[in-house]
């Protein structure tokens, strides 16, 4: 048993590098209920041939000079261009997406899990989870090292 569960989570976060697969976490709204800050989103790639009105796609989109990702529905398709909408947004966006700038297909999200990266980012996250268990290895160290010593 001690080899079996390793030896499937490897199986599986192979798979997931053999098939390309990423995850994202989500920073906005625009796609609540469906979608929200405290998810993880699985981004599997999307033969753009394939995709219809419906699908949830990941894009990179330039605002002011710096490329960002969204990730809106499909509301549609026309001549290889894609309009797209957010669902908590009362219209679809002002600009067209091309083949080229999809990043993926949400192929599924993880409920929840996009709550410890959010945190992580705040300064009690960053302290709870790098400086405090930092503190404690450190002191642990010091311990031994005295001890040792002794």
């Amino acid at each position: 048993m001690k080899i079996i569960i390793p030896g499937i989570i490897a199986a599986i976060i192979i798979l997931f590098f053999y098939l390309n697969i990423s995850f994202l976490t989500v920073t906005g709204t625009s796609m609540a209920p469906a979608i929200t800050e405290k998810d993880v989103l699985i981004i599997a790639p999307a033969d753009p041939a394939s995709l219809k009105v419906g699908d949830i796609i990941t894009y990179y989109h330039e605002v002011d000079g710096k490329t960002f990702v969204f990730t809106h529905r499909i509301v549609k398709i026309e001549n290889n261009i894609i309009k797209t909408k957010g669902d908590f947004m009362p219209t679809e966006d002002s600009y067209d997406v091309k083949f080229l700038d999809i990043k993926g297909k949400v192929a599924g999200k993880i409920p929840y899990l996009g709550v410890l990266p959010h945190f992580a980012r705040t300064t009690a996250g960053y302290l709870l989870l790098i400086l405090l268990p930092a503190f404690i290895l450190i002191t642990n160290e010091i311990i031994k090292i005295r001890r040792y010593s002794q």
